[in-house]
């Protein structure tokens, strides 16, 4: 275990959530959702990072964190790291992290998965029967049946 600008680095068998993990997600559940979606701030990735970096105390985003301020930067950033867009971003910095796949109708509190939205897949939290992922003046819930894909935080 190691430190790297103030975020905790785990191996992928030391992955724990937190103590009281389900006030922790409430909490980032309330915060997020009213926040506007804003590029590299609080767009679905960074969102749901947010809620893993809360639960976890890891931060499947650190590498990214600060590095777009726009789509087009985004997507140079996804691009730059993972060869692609979201899902194959998601796919590297989840597993970096140790976090393993689990078909999306087993995805449970506090895990994340990706979503079909208007723009392509957007990664969500489950927070129950929903996924909840960033849209464009807060959170948005999708059903959990319409998950992708989906990872065990």
């Amino acid at each position: 275990m190691g430190a790297r600008a103030g975020v905790m680095v785990m191996n992928a068998k030391a992955v724990r959530r937190l103590p009281h993990w389900e006030m922790l997600l409430e909490g980032w559940h309330k915060v997020a959702g009213t926040r506007p979606f804003l590029w590299g701030k609080s767009d679905c990735c960074l969102t749901a990072c947010d809620a893993v970096l809360a639960i976890t105390g890891i931060d499947p985003a650190g590498e990214l964190r600060g590095r777009c301020h726009d789509r087009r930067s985004a997507i140079r950033v996804m691009r730059d790291y993972a060869g692609g867009g979201v899902e194959s971003t998601v796919v590297k910095a989840f597993a970096a992290c140790g976090f393993a796949d689990v078909p999306p109708l087993f995805a449970r509190r506090g895990d994340c998965g990706l979503v079909p939205s208007d723009d392509g897949p957007a990664l969500a939290v489950c927070m129950g029967k929903n996924w909840a992922a960033q849209g464009k003046d807060g959170l948005v819930y999708v059903p959990l049946q319409d998950g992708l894909r989906a990872w065990r935080v």
